[in-house]
């Protein structure tokens, strides 16, 4: 056991979106404010609508609702399916993040579970670093993931996500929001 003087923070389930029925997009904009910083969002059985399609996710802020602004989202990442093949992608100007570079199936076990953490989400003078950690279930029975970075280059504060695909409707799965502190 840690020494009681030791902060460890805590971790505090904001809300849950369950996903039921094809959505273009899932919206979260309602636990983000000035009780937490950063925050931890866990991606649970994500199904898409459209075969070969990628995650992607834009903010919430007072840029836009969401920010769709050419320029607005940079990443970089690397990734691997089980046989070697390499899924990294990257961009220095994009108006959506690309959660991986790995196409999700449409059937129901080809899931996408992963978790996004957004770092200083309240902060007006900070450009918002966002980690993720991606992974997949494809038809050929192929285990892929993705980790990375990106930046939200807007020095506002973030009032929600978006999730949506790059074709198609989202079919089925969970979105948790956690606060941490």
């Amino acid at each position: 056991a840690l020494p009681a003087a030791i902060d460890v923070g805590s971790i505090v389930l904001i809300s849950t979106t369950n996903i039921t029925t094809g959505v273009g997009t899932v919206d979260i904009t309602s636990g983000f404010d000035s009780t937490y910083d950063n925050y931890l969002i866990i991606l649970q059985g994500i199904i898409n609508a459209t075969d070969d399609a990628i995650l992607e996710m834009q903010v919430h802020s007072s840029a836009g609702s969401p920010d769709t602004t050419t320029g607005a989202y940079r990443h970089a990442a690397d990734g691997r399916r089980d046989n070697g093949d390499s899924r990294a992608t990257n961009s220095n100007s994009s108006n959506t993040l690309r959660l991986g570079n790995q196409v999700c199936g449409n059937e129901t076990f080809e899931v996408l579970e992963g978790e996004i953490f957004i770092h200083n989400a309240n902060s007006t003078s900070k450009r918002k670093i966002i980690n993720y950690h991606i992974g997949s279930l494809q038809s050929d029975s192929a285990v892929c993931h993705i980790t990375g970075s990106a930046q939200y280059t807007n020095q506002v504060a973030i009032t929600g996500v978006r999730f949506l695909m790059t074709a198609g409707n989202i079919t089925g799965g969970k979105i948790k929001l956690y606060g941490v502190s």
